[in-house]
This record gives C-alpha cells, sequence and structure tokens, in this order.
C-alpha cells in the first residue's frame, strides 16, 4: 500500500492565529489528518492526505492556505464590525421591549 502524500506547512503567528489555522484545518478533515503545533512565531501543521481521497499533497496545500487566508480575514472583519453589530442589536432588542 502506498504512503499517502504528507504536508508541512509553517504559518507566521503575526499574520495568523492559532484559530484561523485549526478551523482551516477542520474544515478540510473529510480528506486529511492534520497535527497542528506552535513554536515561538510560528503554526506548524503536517497533514497526511486519507488513502480513500483523490486529494494531492498539492492540492491540499493550496486548499489549507486558501482556507487559512479566509479564516483569518473573517476574524479580523469580525473585530472590525463587532461594534457596530453589537449597537444594532441592542437598538432592535431596545425598540422590540418598547413596543
Amino acid at each position: 500500500m502506498p504512503k499517502s502524500p504528507e504536508v508541512y506547512i509553517t504559518f507566521d503567528c503575526n499574520i495568523y492565529s492559532k484559530e484561523a489555522v485549526l478551523k482551516a484545518c477542520y474544515q478540510l478533515a473529510d480528506i486529511a489528518v492534520f497535527d497542528v503545533s506552535s513554536d515561538k512565531n510560528k503554526i506548524t501543521v503536517s497533514a497526511m492526505v486519507h488513502s480513500s481521497s483523490d486529494t494531492s499533497a498539492d492540492e491540499l496545500s493550496n486548499s489549507l492556505k486558501t482556507s487559512v487566508i479566509d479564516y483569518q480575514l473573517r476574524e479580523k472583519i469580525e473585530a472590525q464590525t463587532k461594534q457596530v453589530k453589537d449597537i444594532l442589536i441592542n437598538a432592535a432588542l431596545s425598540n422590540a421591549l418598547r413596543t
């Protein structure tokens, strides 16, 4: 039986959060098994493609990188819009309670 393709990717902690990396790994859990570790300013992901998957190591690497960027941007947008969301929710609830 041939060994499944293995991928090693390092992310800079100054750019990407551990949560973004973990969410991206979880999103791709149906095609690979992940091991995530962190050391100082880097997060290292090792991944092994499931033997039942047709995904190549390059495809997995590209998908993981894209997903991490996606989740990191979601975090940034959430942080930037949280105050406005809270104001809108409080106004809506206040308005609902008055009626």
